[in-house]
């Protein structure tokens, strides 16, 4: 017989496709319609840091998101710290990725953490790029977080030459 991926001789727990042993494929469902490379959410902790959490469906090498409406302090954790990612930040702007090359796989979690002074429920994030293993940029959601709100024009093909990852309707 055969051991499952609970470790029991004849055992029936096989790993869903979330990668959970004994898993029913919902840990890695976003809960959401984002259709993006990688969707972002962000939260108050309400102890003056904010969790940034990811669904990416491609490996992530490095992010940079600025921020308007709070400072931000020191940035650490989630899954770039655990894929060696260096932080870095000034007051308005986050970015991380690794020397070495890493990236982060796909899949759902803590992205970072990050600290901030100032009143969370007027911040935004504006220009988040998130980038691949080679420097190109992911189409990226950061959802209500978004500065400015509404829909941004601009082409949504992916395969075109004028490809605008920030835009939710496609301008034709």
């Amino acid at each position: 017989a055969v051991e499952d991926c609970e470790g029991e001789c004849g055992g029936a727990a096989v790993v869903d496709e979330c990668g959970v042993c004994g898993g029913d494929g919902s840990s890695c469902d976003d809960g959401g319609d984002c259709a993006s490379d990688v969707c972002l959410s962000f939260s108050d902790n309400g102890d003056g840091t904010m969790d940034i959490n990811m669904v990416n469906a491609v490996p992530v090498a490095g992010f940079q998101f600025e921020f308007d409406g709070i400072e931000i302090g020191e940035a650490s954790g989630g899954s770039a710290a655990s894929a060696g990612f260096l932080f870095s930040n000034n007051a308005t702007t986050v970015i991380s990725f690794s020397l070495m090359g890493t990236t982060i796989p796909a899949g759902d979690g803590l992205l970072c953490t990050v600290g901030y002074t100032g009143d969370f429920s007027s911040a935004c994030a504006t220009n988040a790029v998130i980038s691949d293993d080679i420097g190109g940029s992911l189409a990226a959601d950061v959802g209500d977080f978004a500065c400015g709100g509404g829909d941004v024009a601009g082409c949504t093909d992916d395969t075109a030459c004028n490809f605008n990852a920030d835009a939710t309707v496609d301008d034709g």
